[in-house]
């Protein structure tokens, strides 16, 4: 796997996931700053991505923990008026929109 890490003068960061390789996350990983997605990146169950900044996937993103997709997705039909809301609102849960 292949992540390249800047830190940038003003001390924010950014990681870059290239497109020949795979990231797997089982535990908890938080990147403080964005994060840029080119490869494959799959979070299994009980796993946590969490990106300060911006989430940018060019890439593949799975998320292999279906209650907690379908918990999230019925918590936002509830409260949603909408499509486009709806995709707002499961983008906010799942921590790719900020």
């Amino acid at each position: 796997m292949t992540l390249i890490i800047r830190k940038n003068a003003d001390g924010s960061g950014e990681v870059q996931h290239t497109d020949t390789t795979e990231a797997a996350v089982g535990g908890r990983v938080n990147i403080h700053g964005s994060f840029k997605n080119t490869g494959k990146v799959k979070v299994f169950r009980d796993g946590r991505l969490e990106v300060d900044k911006d989430f940018l996937n060019d890439g593949e993103l799975f998320i292999n923990d279906p209650e907690k997709i379908k918990q999230i997705i019925i918590e936002a039909l509830k409260t949603t008026s909408t499509l486009s809301d709806l995709g707002i609102k499961i983008l906010e849960k799942l921590n790719l929109l900020q």
